[in-house]
């Protein structure tokens, strides 16, 4: 399995992504380009222990701390 289809298996899963200003979102991967830009549906946002639906979202690659990909089904 090479690498692109390792990333197609993880689209529409269930993803939490820390955000370099502090943010967490939690959405379902959509898309995610080669500049490592994610799109995410059906999002809430936590930020200083406020949760908040945003729906659809662009997180630009840049600003990606960190990824958890939650619902595996491991």
């Amino acid at each position: 399995m090479d690498q692109k289809d390792r990333l197609r298996a993880l689209l529409n899963l269930q993803w939490r992504v820390e955000i370099s200003d502090g943010r967490i979102v939690q959405g379902r991967c959509v898309c995610l380009d080669h500049q490592r830009n994610l799109i995410l549906r059906g999002t809430k946002e936590t930020r200083d222990g406020k949760t908040r639906s945003v729906g659809m979202i662009m997180v630009p690659g840049d600003h990606i701390v960190r990824v958890d990909v939650e619902d595996l089904g491991i």
